[in-house]
């Protein structure tokens, strides 16, 4: 019996390496789980996209932008049945540059200085394949968080075709060239379907069968939850341009974040979203290039149209360069405010920011917006006391704002958290819309209250400006008192009762 079984289990040794073939075979990459978005009554909503090619990808691929078009093809059934929107290329141009470089990073910038994105919703720049085999995604393509811009290399990739030819040398050449085209095929789709995600402010996961993982693998088929639910926030946000940089996008994006876990997001990248929105949150709104009633010159409108567009595709240190020769010449009364938006931006902790918005807050004393990213200066170069003290005259402004946004609200509740101005935090929170938001704020205040022994406002006999300090230093003595220096911790109270 045996070797009758034996008999029957027989394979030979092109039917084994056929087996171990499928090992290699990719993934099929399906839409999101769930109800499909954009079927039924609801309409597909179709963004445009542009594409160019550098001469170093166009050499790679002779017939690229049939080869382009075909990856769209693939990509637009799966994001039309999970999200409700399909990609029309309308231009695929050459791009004169080179091209070839290992690092994208530069070849972002540049297509993001190329193009600014104005006509359409994205624009894609292709360049060519790594000569060795990788597995880091990033070096297969590159977007910002938010951006509109995203780089994608070829996948033709010859060492990784020699190993197929080598390693299953039993198979057809039918075969081999299947298998290396379906993997081909599969990696164009899934990076550039993990860039596009980026710019709708999803970041990486651990899991390989979702298409944001940080390493690539021919196992990832899907978007997972609940990034499904982050894109369709950045996608319906976008259907207006003006929203792209609006504070709304950042608030609910926040929502999602604190309303349930995210398991396969590793903790850097969640400290570093969450960072992200809330940066975003203090940008104020761009200025015009020319402002009602006054004509400036000539070198001075193209300068700020070019930071402008340089500041929506997130260049902050080239958008500094175009304004920064302005800011003693210029007497457009938005330049201050813009000039501390871009500086905090592109730097939050540095010298140029705190500087450039305390010159905007001196020369308006109601720009609530400078005075956000002056308190995030602060708070970034750990100087809490100035950082409080900024953001009450925040608070200020937004007091006396006719229709000041609840998103903003929120950012000052989250600032003023960071310096332990609990009343502050609690008077921002009474503002906050969102639900959960709110939740979380005002669970976060009555932490602090319980463990710094802070009764409320009305009866502490401390002011609001003055609860920062006290809680700072019921936490040091705290720690003195924990680190067994018991009599050093006396002292410290006794300071405490007598100041407060």
């Amino acid at each position: 019996m045996l070797l009758v079984a034996a008999a029957c289990d027989f394979r030979t040794p092109v039917q084994r390496q056929r087996d171990y073939a499928r090992h290699f075979e990719p993934a099929t990459v399906t839409a999101p789980s769930g109800p499909a978005v954009g079927e039924g009554e609801l309409p597909v909503r179709r963004m445009k996209i542009r594409v160019y090619a550098d001469r170093a990808y166009r050499s790679h691929a002779l017939n690229w932008q049939r080869e382009f078009l075909a990856t769209l093809e693939r990509a637009n059934p799966i994001l039309k049945a999970g999200f409700g929107v399909e990609l029309l290329a309308v231009d695929l141009v050459p791009w004169d540059r080179d091209g070839g470089e290992r690092d994208l990073a530069p070849l972002l910038k540049a297509l993001e200085t190329l193009d600014p994105a104005k006509d359409v919703d994205w624009v894609v720049g292709l360049t060519s394949p790594l000569t060795a085999v990788t597995a880091t995604i990033h070096q297969l393509g590159e977007a910002r968080i938010f951006g509109r811009h995203f780089v994608l290399r070829g996948m033709e990739n010859a060492d990784e075709f020699a190993a197929i030819r080598e390693g299953l040398d039993l198979l057809s050449a039918d075969e081999r060239e299947a298998l290396a085209s379906d993997r081909i095929r599969h990696k164009k789709l899934v990076v550039l379907l993990h860039e596009w995600g980026h710019t709708l402010g999803v970041m990486h996961l651990a899991n390989p069968a979702c298409l944001m993982g940080a390493i690539y693998g021919s196992h990832a088929e899907h978007f997972c939850s609940p990034d499904t639910e982050a894109i369709q926030i950045g996608l319906r946000h976008r259907a207006d341009p003006a929203e792209f940089f609006a504070g709304a996008w950042n608030d609910e994006l926040l929502a999602l974040l604190v309303s349930q876990p995210w398991p396969d997001l590793r903790p850097e990248e969640l400290t570093e979203m969450r960072r992200a929105l809330e940066a975003n949150a203090a940008r104020p709104t761009v200025p015009a290039a020319a402002n009602a009633g006054r004509k400036e010159p000539e070198d001075e409108r193209r300068r700020i149209e070019a930071a402008n567009a340089q500041a929506r595709a997130g260049m902050f240190d080239e958008a500094w360069a175009s304004v920064e020769p302005l800011l003693t010449t210029s007497d457009n009364p938005s330049l201050p405010a813009f000039a501390c938006y871009l500086a905090f931006s592109r730097s939050a902790a540095s010298t140029s920011a705190r500087d450039t918005c305390q010159r905007a807050v001196e020369r308006d004393p109601k720009d609530g917006n400078s005075y956000f990213n002056l308190a995030g200066h602060f708070v970034e170069a750990k100087d809490f006391a100035r950082a409080r003290e900024a953001l009450f005259h925040a608070r200020d402004a937004l007091v006396v704002d006719e229709k000041p946004l609840p998103e903003r609200w929120a950012y000052l509740a989250r600032l003023a958290a960071k310096c332990h101005a609990v009343t502050l935090h609690e008077q921002a929170m009474a503002h906050t819309t969102n639900v959960k938001l709110a939740q979380e704020f005002r669970d976060w205040a009555m932490r602090q209250r319980r463990d710094a022994g802070l009764p409320p406002l009305a009866r502490s006999g401390i002011p609001a400006e003055g609860e920062g300090e006290y809680i700072d230093r019921v936490h040091g003595a705290q720690k003195v008192v924990d680190s067994g220096q018991s009599a050093r911790g006396r002292t410290m109270a006794a300071a405490l009762v007598k100041d407060f």
